[in-house]
């Protein structure tokens, strides 16, 4: 899936129901501003890239054109993938899980 998120220009999730939404932060990983539903929870660790949307036609298409045609708002939300990588980063999680284990062993 990676080859084609590297490929796009804007990830798009609109499901009525989904998990965590990890399809949701490889698009952040490859630097893509995203619109997606309400209804994905990851939306509450990615809101800084990411546009929010119900799921009507409209409202969706309202989304999605916002940034289309501003490329400051899709710079930004493209630029704000980077800080929530940080989080996502297998050597912080390493380094965070470690502290935990420390702590407790301690």
């Amino acid at each position: 899936m990676s080859f084609y998120l590297y490929k796009s220009d804007l990830f798009v999730l609109l499901s009525h129901y989904e998990g965590f939404g990890n399809s949701h932060i490889e698009a952040i990983a490859t630097g893509l501003p995203s619109v997606v539903s309400k209804n994905v929870p990851s939306i509450e660790v990615a809101r800084k890239c990411t546009l929010v949307c119900n799921t009507d036609a409209e409202n969706i298409y309202n989304q999605i054109r916002k940034i289309i045609v501003n490329p400051k708002l899709y710079d930004t939300l493209s630029n704000n993938t980077n800080s929530l990588l940080q989080q996502f980063d297998i050597n912080n999680y390493l380094l965070k899980l470690y502290g935990i284990y420390r702590e407790l062993l301690n």
